[in-house]
Parts: structure tokens; sequence; C-alpha cells
């Protein structure tokens, strides 16, 4: 006996739905050749297994053959059918099953990309650094996560809309060398670079942006990834302590030149205590 538990009728019902939308479609197109007679079946049971599964998929097509065989096949509403009936009622459930198992099985994998996509997004969304990706076919970005905002200023809308606006925020010094670092990446260069960003009100920001080019089996560039992180606190850090070093190296030079004036006027004070003597 099918045990179904009450979470799982709807799909049942859909299987059954289908079945009835199968079998007065046929109907209506009785007078159409006989092979036609299962072919809305098929349409039923794809229905029924994307919907609901393998189990509800197998369901379906055992109830399309039984009504199939009581209704479209001669003798009428009897399944006392011929040998040539039975033959093909079986081979429309075994088409019908392979159909049911590879739609379940491009069904797993589509929730296997769904969870990995998942998975990508909750990663993404959740580190401070600009994760990328460029579409060479489309000529776009594809996709960032929300550190972009936070970071660059502007809305990921406008990127998508328009890539141009990633470079008019680029420091104008500094737009020429990241789009000939973009163009080594279309060759299938990886690349590294730092370059300055002005933020809508002049906040000026330093980037450390790694390209990394994605080839399809020919060997082709089709994306390109990229990770960008805000330095602008390392690079401030690094100025101050450049500034510090050569304030000390100033200190230092400027002691040597007095310790030797210094010791210039001890030597001159002792030649003339000599002569004195």
């Amino acid at each position: 006996m099918l045990n179904v538990t009450r979470s799982a009728w709807p799909r049942y019902a859909v299987a059954v739905l289908a079945v009835a939308f199968a079998l007065l479609a046929t109907l209506a197109l009785a007078s159409v050749n006989q092979p036609i007679q299962v072919a809305f079946f098929y349409m039923a049971v794809v229905v029924s297994a994307y919907y609901g599964g393998l189990r509800v998929g197998v369901f379906a097509i055992v109830l399309s053959a039984l009504v199939a065989g009581y209704f479209l096949f001669p003798p009428f509403y009897s399944l006392n059918l011929g040998l040539n009936e039975f033959l093909q009622l079986g081979i429309f459930m075994a088409v019908a099953l392979t159909i049911t198992l590879l739609t379940e099985r491009s069904k797993r994998a589509e929730g296997r990309l769904q969870v990995s996509e998942g998975r990508f997004r909750q990663l993404t969304d959740n580190i401070d650094q600009v994760f990328w990706v460029y579409d060479l076919k489309q000529a776009k970005v594809v996709y960032t996560n929300p550190a972009y905002e936070i970071i660059w200023g502007d809305t990921r809308e406008n990127l998508y809309t328009d890539h141009h606006t990633f470079f008019e925020i680029i420091h104008p010094d500094d737009r020429e060398r990241v789009t000939a670092s973009l163009m080594r990446q279309r060759a299938g260069e990886r690349t590294e670079e730092e370059y300055r960003i002005v933020r809508r009100g002049g906040a000026l920001r330093w980037i450390h942006d790694r390209g990394f080019p994605v080839k399809d089996e020919r060997g082709e560039v089709v994306r390109i990834v990229g990770i960008a992180e805000d330095i602008t606190e390392r690079r401030t850090a690094e100025k101050a302590l450049r500034e510090q070093t050569e304030a000390v190296e100033t200190v230092n030079r400027v002691g040597q030149m007095l310790a030797g004036e210094l010791d210039l006027h001890k030597l001159v004070q002792a030649v003339t205590d000599a002569r004195r003597n």
C-alpha cells in the first residue's frame, strides 16, 4: 500500500491533475492518429517528477499506464488488453521511467548548485574584501558582494548597469595603469595592482586588487574574477613610518654635523692653547 504522508499529498495531487489533463487533452484530439495517445502523458510524468520527485514520478507513470490502458486502448473501458497494447504501454513506461530518472538527476544537480550558490553567497557576503566577477561575453560586471558598496561608496546596481562607473572612481593618475591591467587579464595574465579611488565627497582610499582570468575548456578567457581590499590604513601607517624614519635620519645627520663642528672647535682650541704654552 502506498504510504503517503500529509505533507506529500500536494505533490501526488499534482500528479493526479497532470494525468487527468493528459487524458482530457488526448480525448480532445481523438481524431488525430494513434501515436499521440500517450504523448501528453509524458508531459504529465515530467511535471510530476520535477515537482514531486522520483516517487511521485513513478506514481504518475503507473497511473498514466492504467488510465491510458482503460480509456484509450481497445477494448475500451477495460484493462483486458492484448499483447500489442501491453507492448505499447510497456514501452511508454520504460521511456517515462528514463525521463523520470533524468528529471530527478537534473533536479538534484540543480539543488546542489543552489546549495553551492548559497554557501558562496554566505562567504562573500560576510567578508571585508570585495569579490567581483566580470563576464567578457556580456562585457559587464555580473557579480560583486556588499563590501563593494562599503569601500567604493557606490551601489552595486550602478556597477551592474554601467561598469564604467568603476573606472570613474579610480584616481585619474592611476586609471590608465588599471585599464592596462584589465587588458592583461583578458589576455590570460594574472595581475596585482595597488591604486587609489576617490569616493563621492572626495575621500581617497587605497585599493589592493588581484585579478584572475577564468578559461573555458578551449582555453579562452571567458570571465575575470578578482579580490580587492581597502589598504588605506596600511598605506597611511607606512607613510607615517616613512616620514618618521626620514625625520630620525634628518636629526641624526644634523647631530653628526653639529658633532663635527664641535670636534673642529675643540681641535682649533687645542692648537691655540699649545701655541700659547
